[in-house]
């Protein structure tokens, strides 16, 4: 697993990656050993996403990159978060209210 951290202009750009098995074969994975195959982890990051960008009233991001190898098979799962740096989301605040 590789993990990095970005600033992008007032923003962090969090992005996680992995070397597994991809998605489609996780899925698949889970629904044989378990009967179905929903998965809550992203569900709850994207809940959590919403309700930090309702209640702070900011932008922020989730997206995934099912990664492929030069034979186009499954190498893995990318996965950005975008969120704003505290710092920056209190300076545009102050400066939106004065």
């Amino acid at each position: 697993m590789d993990i990095r951290i970005h600033d992008r202009q007032g923003m962090l750009e969090i992005c996680i990656e992995d070397n597994g098995i991809g998605r489609k074969a996780a899925a698949m994975r889970n629904k044989t050993r378990n009967g179905h195959e929903k998965s809550m982890g992203m569900k709850l990051t994207t809940d959590r996403i919403a309700l930090i960008e309702n209640m702070l009233d900011i932008s922020a991001s989730v997206h995934i990159n099912d990664l492929k190898d030069s034979a186009g098979q499954a190498a893995g799962t990318q996965v950005t978060i975008t969120i704003p740096r505290l710092d920056a989301l209190v300076m545009a605040k102050e400066k939106h209210t004065a």
